[in-house]
């Protein structure tokens, strides 16, 4: 029978820091020392690449999403902006000579047929600045404040209060339309120029 040969724990390390025993370990010790730093270099280059390459797709995701409200925005402005500009040639020649805007206002609702196309460019206006109110709700994500606040300013500038009763005794709308459409004119356009500048000056 073979006899296994009993050694401590001493002697194991006596036998180890023997010269021979050196001459074989250290450079073994070092090809896995030099293996381990490789494997974690690696992974930890992955990992970093990663991140980078996850931020990098969030940025080009942003910067995309900022020109698509930018894009839209300038739209929607020239669009406002010419429906503006369409009723303000339509209130100079047709009733700015009237002496007071409840009596032009008057004029405009008793000619409803020969009105008819006036009308449906407000109703687009509304339709429009709401959709361009819309775009301003979380703009502020993707897009400087600069141009969130000079496009909000636009658009504020055409708001306006009216009365309304509801069974049509009571509806000053028109009256109140055409008071800011006049009124407003110089600062409307002030602030439609400031909006569109900014736009174009956009960098994301």
């Amino acid at each position: 029978m073979i006899q296994l040969a009993q050694i401590t724990y001493d002697q194991l390390i006596s036998k180890l820091l023997e010269p021979d025993s050196l001459k074989v370990l250290i450079p073994v010790g070092i090809g896995v020392f030099a293996a381990l730093i490789t494997a974690v270099s690696t992974f930890t280059v992955a990992l970093t690449n990663h991140f980078l390459g996850n931020r990098s797709e969030t940025k080009k995701l942003r910067v995309a999403k900022a020109y698509e409200l930018a894009e839209k925005m300038a739209q929607l402005l020239e669009k406002i902006e010419g429906r503006y500009a369409y009723l303000e040639a339509f209130w100079k020649e047709n009733l700015s000579h009237i002496s007071s805007f409840l009596e032009a206002a008057a004029a405009f609702e008793r000619n409803d047929s020969l009105y008819a196309s006036e009308r449906e460019v407000m109703k687009q206006l509304a339709v429009d600045r709401k959709s361009l109110n819309e775009l301003l709700v979380g703009s502020w994500l993707y897009l400087p404040k600069k141009i969130s606040d000079s496009v909000k300013a636009y658009v504020d500038v055409g708001n306006f209060s009216h009365m309304r009763d509801g069974i049509g005794l009571i509806n000053d709308y028109t009256e109140q339309f055409f008071r800011t459409l006049s009124e407003k004119h110089k600062e409307r356009k002030s602030k439609f120029k400031a909006a569109a500048e900014e736009l174009r000056k956009l960098k994301v």
